[in-house]
């Protein structure tokens, strides 16, 4: 009995098929994995806004978001630890929180390659990124905050509403958001 194998013809057949899947399937795998990581920066970001609010509410003592190097962002405390830490055990559980972390920041939020900011506003004013700090204070208020940013083409807003201190993030450019705050008696103006 002979015994067949396989000819060059054939197995370069099936290499070539499975060159050509491989060039089919790869960049819709990358597209997929870049989508999937800008869709984390998104979220981490908002999570980040709701865990420095979550810290001034719980620890009594303001806390603060801004840029570190290289576009990250983080929080911190904007008071000295000493003069609100009581025990020992405080202290050292706040000595741990910084320890290790760049630039001083809490839970840092590092960008995606495809993500730039495009306009950085406090209190409606436009600020440059060194000067983008978000207070955010432990009876629920914050400062009024606004920060759009471009990712994989599309453009986003995070707004800091300053009574609540909740940070929405929201799709589109600081100019299409509807402002829906009103002075008081400005609203009986409007139905009249």
């Amino acid at each position: 009995m002979r015994r067949r194998g396989f000819t060059f013809l054939e197995i370069s057949v099936v290499v070539f098929l499975i060159i050509l899947l491989s060039s089919l399937v790869l960049p819709s795998t990358v597209a997929v994995l870049r989508s999937q990581q800008a869709l984390d920066y998104r979220v981490n970001l908002s999570a980040l806004m709701q865990e420095a609010r979550r810290q001034a509410l719980e620890s009594g003592r303001a806390t603060t978001v801004r840029f570190g190097t290289e576009n990250t962002m983080g929080w911190e405390y904007l008071d000295d630890p000493d003069e609100n830490a009581t025990t020992d055990e405080e202290l050292d559980r706040e000595e741990e929180r910084t320890i290790d972390q760049p630039d001083g920041l809490q839970q840092v939020v590092r960008p995606t390659e495809s993500v730039s900011f495009t306009q950085f506003e406090l209190d409606r004013e436009t600020v440059d990124e060194a000067n983008w700090r978000v207070g955010f204070y432990p009876d629920g208020t914050s400062d009024q905050a606004i920060l759009e940013f471009e990712q994989d083409g599309q453009a986003f807003v995070l707004v800091v509403d300053p009574k609540s201190g909740i940070a929405k993030l929201q799709l589109g450019r600081r100019d299409e958001i509807e402002e829906t705050e009103w002075e008081a008696g400005e609203l009986e103006r409007r139905i009249q």
